[in-house]
């Protein structure tokens, strides 16, 4: 038999009698959604025209809350991400992009490179699979590092032009 339902919008969508379980699993039909078919005379709520799809008593309760060591028991315990390794945490990209940057241009770039590896770090470590985070996230903070030495050696080499020009300076007789 052919069923006719009303959603929200008022648009009529026609269904079979075998859809009426998908349909209310997905919420397209509650008890109050208006419902129709050729043995009827009209529109009545899909709670009173078929209670039994409805069930009234509530479902089995729900399991307590994992804690942190189980849920990481319970990640290591499932197979890997089908298709391959899983995604990629853009933290840890960041922290790579960062370390790069401050090798290379700006040596500021390295302290959010140095905190984005760490983090991604500890991301990588808590997921279970094969993944390039790690991987990205540890040359973060070592290119993290280097830019912040890269950083140390031109401040003592300028401190040390500066001070060896005020030396200088101080022994030239007027």
């Amino acid at each position: 038999m052919q069923w006719i339902y009303a959603d929200g919008a008022e648009q009529q969508h026609e269904f079979s009698e075998e859809q009426f379980p998908s349909l209310i699993a997905g919420n397209l039909i509650e008890p109050a959604t208006l419902v129709w078919n050729e043995t009827m005379s009209d529109w009545q709520p899909c709670g009173e025209v078929r209670p039994d799809l409805f069930s009234s008593e509530p479902g089995p309760p729900l399991p307590p809350a994992l804690t942190p060591a189980q849920q990481k028991q319970v990640r290591s315990a499932l197979p890997e991400v089908e298709g391959g390794t899983p995604p990629l945490d853009t933290v840890a990209l960041c922290a790579l992009i960062f370390g790069v940057l401050g090798l290379v241009c700006i040596q500021l770039f390295s302290i959010p490179a140095i905190i984005c590896g760490h983090i991604g770090l500890k991301r990588a470590n808590e997921t279970p699979g094969n993944s390039s985070n790690k991987g990205f996230s540890i040359a973060g903070i070592v290119t993290g590092y280097l830019g912040i030495l890269i950083l140390v050696a031109i401040l003592i080499f300028y401190g040390a032009a500066f001070a060896i020009g005020i030396s200088e300076g101080m022994d030239t007789p007027e």
